[in-house]
C-alpha cells in the first residue's frame, strides 16, 4: 500500500459555491484544468464538518486509478472549505479510517495556510522582501561550492518571503531541529539544553529582531523538533527526548522574555503534529479496525505508546517506499548511496560508544549501524515529507547543506562574529574543517561549548577536545553551572595552565561502558561535586546534581539522546 503522501493528488480551498480558490501539489495544474469535471461531485453547499466525497472521476494517463476520494472540511472562519483529494485504495476499513484520520489532521494543520490567502494584497513590497533575503543570505544561510542559491534560490525565497510582505503578515519560518543531546559524549557535555542551545536561541532571535527593522510586522519561528522521529534508532528513550525538550522549552521562555521577543519562536513535535489521536478524532470503533506498522527497533530502548502512535502513523502517512529505497542503494544511486554512507559512518561513531553496543562485535556494530541508517533515512524522508504537507507556505530552514535552490535553505545556528568552531583547543585561530558529508553543520547537540578566561569568544567543539587538553595537563578548566529557567547554559571556563579540575572533567565526560556504575564510582562522583573554585561547580554539575548523577548511571540510556542524525533529504 502507498502511503498517503504518495497518494495527495493535490490540495485545495474551495468557496461553498464550487470555485477553486487556491490549489497545490503534485497535480494541481491538472486539478485545475480538470475542477470542471470535479466540481459537479462535490456539490454546491457548505459541509458543516468533516465530509468523504468518494467515487469522483479522475482521468488521466500517469495516475494509477482514475477514481479519487476528496476529503473535505470547512475553514472556521470566511466561506471556504479545504479539500485533500487522494488516489484511491481498496475500501478496507483499515485503510480508509486511517486516510480520514490523516486528512482531517493535515486539514487542521492547514486552516492557517490557507486563512493567509484570504488576506488580500495590498502592496507588492518586492523590494522590502529583496532586503530581507539579503538580510538571511548574509546572516543566516551556509552555501556548499555547489549553492545554487544565486541562479535559483534567491528568486524562490523572494517569492516565498512575498507571500507575506504582500499581505503585511508575518512571515513564517519553520526550521527542523533541537531533537535532543547526541548520544555520543565524546561529542556533548551532558544531556540537558546548555550554552550551546542557548547561544543558538539568541542567534535566532536576534536574526527575527533584525528582520523586524526591516519589515515591522516581522517574523515567527516554528521549530520542529525530530528527537523522536529517530530516537529509537540511537538508543535513546522517549522520556529522554521529552525530558530534553521540557528543559528547551524553559530556556526558550525565558530568552524570549529578556529579549522583548516573546511568541516569535515557537517549538513543536512529532507529538503535537499528529494530536489528537484516532479514538479522540474518529472513535474507538473505528480507530481500533486501524492497522500500523511494526517499526523496527535496532537498540533496546524504552518506548512510550503514545510517540510509538505518532512514528507509525508518520510511516503510515508519509513513508517512502523501503523496497525502493533499498534498489536505489543496491543500483549506487550516488546522491542516495552518499546519504546512507554518510549515516553509517555517523551511526557507527556512536555506536562504539554507546553502552548499549560494547557486547557487540565490530561486525555486529557494522550491522547494527547500517540497518539503523537505512531506517533513518526512511524516517527522515517521512519525516519531511510531513513538514511538506503540513507546512506549506513556510520557509523552510534546515541545519543540513543544502544546495540552497529551495525549497529548503540550509542555516548556521551560531554567530560567526562571537563563536568559532574549532578540533583542537591548542590552536583555538584554525577553525575546524566541515564535515566531509555535510550532514551536519555545526550545531549544539553534537557539540559543546567552552570559553577561555579574558576572551568574550565563545568555541564550539567535541568534548572529548576539551577532556584530551585536560588530560595533556596543559590547561585546567571548570565547569560553569547555569540555570536554564534564567536564560543561561552551562558551559566550560578554561582557565589556563594547570591541571587541578582536569581529573574532574575527565572522568564525568568519560562515556559509560556498562549498564551501572559501582557504589565506589557513584561516592567517587560524589565528592567530585562538591568541590568548588571561584563560585562554580566543578565539572559534575552538569548533571544537575548528585539525584541526576544517580539516576544517569542506573539508567545508561539517559546519558545517551538523540543525535542530529537526520537529513539531507531531510527536513
Amino acid at each position: 500500500m502507498e502511503c498517503i503522501y504518495d497518494r495527495v493528488v493535490a490540495i485545495y480551498s474551495r468557496t461553498y459555491q464550487g470555485q477553486l480558490v487556491r490549489c497545490f501539489g503534485t497535480y494541481a495544474t491538472l486539478l485545475e484544468e480538470k475542477w470542471h469535471t470535479i466540481q459537479p461531485s462535490l456539490g454546491l453547499h457548505a459541509p458543516k464538518s468533516y465530509r468523504l466525497v468518494s467515487g469522483i472521476q479522475f482521468d488521466y494517463p500517469e495516475l494509477q486509478s482514475n477514481v479519487v476520494r476528496a476529503h473535505e472540511a470547512p475553514l472556521p472562519r470566511g466561506s471556504r472549505v479545504i479539500g485533500v483529494i487522494l488516489l484511491s485504495e481498496e475500501p478496507a476499513p483499515a485503510t480508509t479510517n486511517f486516510d480520514e484520520y490523516f486528512c482531517r489532521i493535515l486539514i487542521h494543520h492547514l486552516t492557517e495556510p490557507f486563512l493567509l490567502h484570504e488576506t488580500s494584497q495590498s502592496t507588492d513590497n518586492s523590494s522590502v522582501a529583496e532586503r530581507l533575503v539579503d538580510l538571511c543570505n548574509t546572516e543566516l544561510l551556509v552555501h556548499p561550492s555547489d549553492s545554487l542559491f544565486e541562479t535559483t534560490g534567491r528568486n524562490y525565497l523572494i517569492q516565498k518571503i512575498s507571500l507575506f510582505t504582500s499581505r503585511g503578515l508575518p512571515i513564517r519560518m519553520c526550521l527542523p531541529a533541537f531533537p535532543c543531546k547526541s548520544s555520543n559524549l565524546e561529542k556533548v557535555a551532558g544531556v540537558l539544553p546548555d550554552r550551546g542551545e542557548e547561544l543558538a536561541l539568541r542567534r535566532l532571535y536576534s536574526v527575527l529582531r533584525q528582520i523586524k527593522s526591516i519589515y515591522d510586522p516581522g517574523a515567527k519561528l516554528c521549530i520542529i523538533s525530530d528527537g523522536h522521529v529517530f530516537s529509537d534508532c540511537i538508543g535513546v528513550d522517549d522520556d529522554q527526548v521529552d525530558e530534553y525538550g521540557d528543559k528547551l522549552l524553559e530556556l526558550n521562555q525565558m530568552i524570549g522574555a529578556q529579549m522583548g521577543q516573546t511568541g516569535q519562536i515557537i517549538f513543536k513535535s512529532l507529538k503535537d503534529i499528529l494530536n489528537p489521536s484516532p479514538k479522540e478524532i474518529l472513535g474507538e470503533s473505528k480507530a481500533r479496525q486501524i492497522t500500523f506498522p511494526a517499526l523496527n527497533h535496532y537498540l533496546d530502548t524504552t518506548i512510550s505508546p503514545e510517540t510509538e502512535f505518532c512514528r507509525q502513523a508518520m510511516t503510515l502517512g508519509c513513508q517512502p517506499n523501503r523496497e525502493f529505497l533499498r534498489s536505489q542503494i543496491q543500483s549506487q544511486d550516488q546522491a542516495i548511496l552518499s546519504l546512507y554512507r554518510g549515516f553509517s559512518r555517523f551511526m557507527l561513531e556512536d555506536l562504539a560508544q554507546h553502552p548499549r553496543s560494547q557486547t557487540m562485535s565490530k561486525s555486529q556494530r557494522k550491522k547494527t549501524a547500517e540497518k539503523s541508517s537505512f531506517e533513518m533515512i526512511l524516517r527522515n524522508q517521512a519525516y519531511s515529507n510531513l513538514v511538506e504537507l503540513c507546512f506549506p507556505d513556510y520557509v523552510r530552514l534546515s541545519i543540513h547543506a543544502h544546495i540552497n535552490s529551495g525549497p529548503k535553505f540550509g542555516i548556521m545556528l551560531f554567530e560567526r562574529a562571537k563563536t568559532r568552531v574549532i578540533d583542537d583547543l591548542h590552536d583555538l585561530e584554525s577553525i575546524a574543517k566541515p564535515s566531509h558529508d555535510l550532514l551536519h553543520i555545526p550545531t549544539p547537540w553534537h557539540n559543546c561549548v567552552f570559553q577561555m578566561t579574558g576572551s568574550d569568544i565563545m568555541y564550539v567543539t567535541k568534548s572529548k577536545v576539551v577532556r584530551g587538553a585536560l588530560d595533556s595537563a596543559t590547561v585546567r578548566g571548570c565547569w560553569t553551572q547555569e540555570s536554564l529557567s534564567n536564560g543561561l547554559g552551562g558551559y566550560f571556563q578554561i582557565e589556563g595552565p594547570g591541571g587541578v579540575e582536569k581529573d574532574a572533567v575527565a572522568s564525568v565526560l568519560k562515556p559509560v561502558a556498562g549498564s551501572s556504575v559501582s557504589e565506589k564510582d557513584l561516592e567517587s562522583q560524589k565528592s567530585i561535586q562538591k568541590s568548588k573554585e571561584g563560585g562554580r561547580s566543578c565539572v559534575t554539575g552538569i548533571f544537575g546534581g548528585i539525584k541526576r548523577l544517580a539516576q544517569v548511571f542506573k539508567s545508561p540510556s539517559q546519558l545517551y539522546p538523540k543525535s542530529e542524525n537526520e537529513k539531507a533529504l531531510e527536513c
